[in-house]
């Protein structure tokens, strides 16, 4: 959060008190206060006017009585016009600040202040050093008016304010770039005013009408306050104690003149600590400044989003809660914290234009009223704008008039959709937060459900269905090139323009698979009239370019994923469309390297899009907590400029109903929007005001924290705390040959105390097993005691994750069974045996089997190839409570091992190679191999090994990464499963490189 440290002079009084030998006299003139609407103020006299005057008479009377009279009409015409100067003076500077003592230290703004009247050459203080070293002039003290005479502020001399103790600190969230406590209020000031609410205007004194940003950002501070709001004029405005002044201006200057003014302290509207923003007209009205100061607020900003923005700020401020104190969303318990509030200078301005929250409304339906709370409560963290996820293959949720049998296509899966007044009701609500709606279209990919409902936008086929899963991607596409595609997309995003007023429209984009155009005679015919070389990134970049010219006609800005852009950068496209850079945005989600990842530096200069940076490790926030913690989305930091607009979060809903998403969402959205509104924050530069990020955040998602009697959401957890082992797997080892997504989701998770913990595998394959054995250090043999149990439980698929379940598979146990009936060494085999199958994602064992010996390995099996992810969390069992006869380890060390062959390798083998496994049941499951056989089955490991390397390595030149991949290629949806695609190896963030989405 950036952050700088400027002078704030001395106030007139206290600059002549400064003066060498001599004190201020009464009715010494302070410094002119510029003017509030850039009105030019008079030159001032000379101070040494009157002995030049003095030393003129005593010539003039030397030579004659005419020039004598001459020179004393000019002396009363002096006189007059130094009076009504220093009456207009006074005027402007509000006189309270004559009758203080002194005014803020230099150095008591802090961070982000900086003088406008610098010499460029100089010091940033040359000008008011100057001043301040004129020698004194007598003049005659005005009073101020009546109505100001109770406004003098108590902002002692040398008085920045002491850093608040911990425990008066205030949970911020983002923090603001600039603010700073003053010296602790009047003691003579009542704290128990009721407050008010005044609305200060430039032109008028009457509250901004009904539907108006203005009277949004106002009904933000009734709501905040608890009070209807009155008007005032801004020359005559007087804040009461208790009261709260708010003013939109024109400009910057304007309202900060307008908050030194309403606080009589008139220097501080000499001085700025922005000038970040001043090209950036969005992100210039979203500035705001305010100043606490003996029990009164204003509030000056210049635009309504800036004042909306500091409205959020207000609430969390009056929502502090601490200790016992739950109290926050009461109206009485926020105006009583307002009394409580000590003086502060605050001074604020957003990093980024683009501060975005996704929310997928297709694989689960949410409800209007669930859209609009999530509305609120990213604007309570200063988003602004919102990505509304509204078709994809599941179902189409938008009812266009001109294409009303799309919303008829998921009618028997999951028939809930949006009519044409609910997106009205929606965008009014997101208005009245200051948040932009951006509908998200998906083309011309994820259209499964407008295939269904007009099958001629295919390539081939005149029946579709959609998915009764919410997991996967599928290869079926528009068919780019048809006269019916072109008139549907005419007519869908005509009828989106209409509904939607925002400037922006999500185009989709991602995860198109080719394979459906390359087999295409129409897109070969329409390749072949557009001058197209290839199937693949030419037919991308031409759907793009007809929307976009549907888009520019429509006067909206096309936004689409980054799945097309490498390769173009790459040079994949041989025919690019014209002034794509101006027309485009791209919503940039796994380019390498990540845009908008902990690095100035985290975007090619050669690419010259604007972009929105959502990189998936770290703003996906339907992944687990163990992959994205609350710190791991501090990672998020694009960098500035025209060309990086900000960033957006999503919220994919394959697992997760609404009643699921608040605890996602949150808290880790609120580190996303400290980085995109604030940036970072200098450990040089401690914060004397507001609380830490981490503390901020836990506090408001305590039990009477704002999240939860705001805005209605739960939060989850900040991070996840691996356990250690449990006891009853202290001497167990765990094997797998199935991929971890990452390391945090390793085989080690199943036997940790955690339950929320688990093992993500990678898409299982047929054969691919997870292991879990009891084995002893002190003997030879693979396997070694076991434990008695009566029941052993697997369930697949975690509280986050659900439906990473197991579709198929077995489970297998090895047990020591004693076949001679005698208990000795030689009596005691290791039988396998497939005891149950996977139903649903689980499956469980009791009594029976499990009582004819302990159980030495538990082994999970699948028995086909699945697409999906599999979440592992725990094994759970119960031991017997008193063990029959039971193997030692010298049994077991001495004994002979009938472990089948085909649980003694971790490598996956290839169908062709069953032979080798045995053929299946118990019986064979009891003959171990020879040393032979093993030594054969050795080798014939290592070249599938090789041969696999080979291949790989081939394809890997061929074509690095395939984007393309999905469905049958092996790839997973982003919007299915995190880390999506590839194997876990090619990893994720540091666990072994990047991967992608695309198998």
């Amino acid at each position: 959060m950036s952050q700088h440290r400027a002078r704030v002079p001395p106030s007139p009084a206290r600059a002549q008190e400064q003066q060498a030998g001599s004190p201020s006299p009464s009715g010494a003139k302070a410094d002119s206060d510029p003017p509030l609407f850039g009105r030019k103020a008079a030159a001032e006299p000379a101070p040494d006017r009157a002995s030049r005057g003095k030393s003129g008479r005593n010539v003039v009377f030397s030579i004659s009585g005419l020039a004598l009279l001459g020179l004393m009409v000019w002396a009363v015409l002096a006189f007059r016009l130094h009076n009504a100067l220093t009456f207009h003076e006074s005027e402007l500077s509000r006189s309270p600040i004559v009758r203080q003592t002194g005014s803020l230290r230099a150095d008591s703004v802090g961070a982000g202040v900086q003088s406008v009247t610098a010499d460029k050459a100089g010091s940033p203080d040359r000008r008011v050093q100057s001043r301040s070293n004129r020698k004194p002039t007598t003049k005659r003290r005005l009073s101020p008016p009546a109505v100001l005479q109770d406004q003098s502020p108590s902002l002692q001399d040398g008085a920045a304010g002491e850093p608040l103790a911990d425990g008066l600190r205030y949970a911020l969230v983002p923090r603001p770039q600039f603010l700073e406590p003053l010296r602790a209020a009047d003691p003579t000031v009542s704290s128990s005013s009721t407050p008010t609410l005044w609305w200060v205007s430039k032109d008028n004194s009457s509250i901004p009408e009904d539907r108006s940003q203005a009277s949004w950002a106002l009904a933000a501070f009734e709501k905040a306050l608890g009070a209807a709001a009155a008007a005032a004029s801004p020359m005559s405005a007087a804040i009461p104690v208790g009261g709260v002044a708010v003013a939109i201006m024109p400009t910057r200057k304007d309202a900060r003149m307008l908050c030194a003014r309403l606080a009589g302290w008139p220097d501080l509207a000499r001085y700025t600590g922005n000038d970040v923003v001043a090209e950036d007209a969005e992100m210039a009205g979203e500035w705001h400044f305010a100043v606490r100061w003996d029990g009164r607020l204003a509030v000056c900003a210049a635009g309504s989003a800036g004042a909306f923005r500091f409205a959020a700020t207000l609430l969390q401020l009056l929502s502090q809660t601490s200790g016992d104190d739950q109290s926050a969303s009461t109206e009485r318990s926020r105006q009583s914290k307002l009394a409580a509030l000590p003086n502060f200078l605050l001074e604020d301005w957003p990093r980024h234009s683009w501060r975005g929250l996704h929310l997928d409304a297709v694989r689960h339906f949410m409800p209007v009223s669930f859209v609009k709370q999530y509305i609120t409560a990213l604007s309570h963290y200063k988003a602004n704008y919102f990505h509304w996820h509204l078709t994809d293959d599941q179902a189409f949720r938008l009812y266009l008039p001109s294409r009303p049998e799309l919303v008829r296509s998921s009618a028997e899966t999951s028939p809930e959709f949006y009519s044409q007044q609910d997106v009205k009701d929606v965008i009014a609500h997101a208005s009245q937060h200051f948040v932009t709606v951006v509908p998200v279209i998906e083309t011309p990919g994820h259209v499964l459900s407008s295939l269904a409902a007009y099958p001629d936008l295919a390539c081939k086929g005149d029946h579709f269905e959609v998915p009764k899963t919410r997991e996967g991607t599928y290869y079926d596409v528009f068919c780019v090139g048809k006269a019916s595609t072109y008139k549907f997309a005419v007519d869908v995003f005509t009828d989106v323009a209409n509904l939607f007023p925002g400037k922006y429209i999500h185009i989709g984009g991602d995860e198109t698979p080719p394979e459906k155009w390359a087999n295409s005679e129409h897109v070969k015919a329409f390749a072949g009239m557009a001058g197209l070389r290839n199937l693949g990134p030419d037919i991308m970049e031409a759907w793009f370019c007809i929307v976009g010219r549907i888009m520019k006609k429509l006067g909206r800005t096309p936004i689409m994923w980054d799945d097309h852009f490498p390769e173009r950068e790459r040079g994949m496209v041989s025919k690019l469309c014209p002034h794509a850079e101006e027309d485009w945005i791209v919503q940039a989600w796994k380019m390498k390297p990540p845009v908008g990842e902990s690095s100035e530096a985290s975007i090619s200069p050669r690419f010259q899009f604007r972009s929105i940076a959502s990189p998936m490790r770290s703003v996906y926030l339907d992944y687990p907590v163990a992959s994205i913690d609350f710190n791991k989305t501090l990672d998020l930091l694009p960098q500035t400029g025209p060309l990086i607009l900000g960033g957006c979060a999503t919220m994919w809903t394959e697992d997760s109903e609404p009643k699921d998403v608040g605890a996602k969402v949150y808290p880790r959205y609120m580190g996303i929007s400290e980085r995109l509104w604030g940036g970072v924050v200098r450990a040089d530069q401690p914060r004397h005001f507001d609380l830490p990020l981490w503390t901020a955040a836990q506090q408001h998602c305590s039990r009477g924290g704002q999240l939860p009697q705001l805005l209605g959401f739960k939060c989850g957890k900040f991070a996840l705390k691996a356990g250690g082992r449990s006891p009853l797997w202290k001497d167990a080892r765990v094997t797998t040959n199935i991929d971890a997504f990452a390391q945090q989701f390793g085989p080690e998770r199943v036997l940790d105390d955690e339950e929320e913990t688990y093992f993500w595998g990678i898409s299982p394959k047929n054969g691919d097993f997870f292991e879990v054995a009891f084995i002893s250090g002190r003997t030879s043999h693979k396997y070694a005691l076991g434990k008695w149990f009566t029941r052993i439980k697997v369930f697949t698929g975690s509280k986050d994750r659900p439906g990473d379940q197991l579709d198929q598979g077995v489970l297998k146990i090895g047990q020591w069974v004693n076949k001679s009936g005698k208990d000795n060494a030689q009596g005691y085999t290791l039988r396998w045996s497939t005891a149950a199958s996977f139903v649903k994602g689980g499956c469980e064992l009791q009594d029976g089997i499990l009582l004819d010996g302990p159980t030495a390995v538990i082994k999970i099996v699948s028995t086909s190839n699945q697409m999906k992810w599999m979440a592992l969390p725990e094994i759970e069992t119960v031991l017997l409570e008193a063990s029959p006869a039971h193997p030692s380890e010298a049994d077991i060390g001495h004994g002979k091992s009938t472990a089948d062959s085909s649980e003694d390798f971790a490598p996956r083998m290839p169908d062709a190679f069953a032979w080798f496994r045995g053929g299946g049941g118990d019986s064979q499951e009891d003959t171990p191999p020879d040393q032979k056989q093993t030594r054969r089955f050795d080798m014939l490991t290592q070249k599938i090994k090789e041969a696999a390397g080979a291949e790989l390595k081939k394809k890997s030149a061929g074509h690095a990464g395939h984007e393309h991949g999905k469905g049958g290629h092996g790839g997973q949806s982003r919007h299915g499963h995190a880390g999506h695609g590839g194997h876990g190896r090619q990893g994720h963030d540091g666990h072994g490189g990047h991967h992608t989405r695309h198998g």
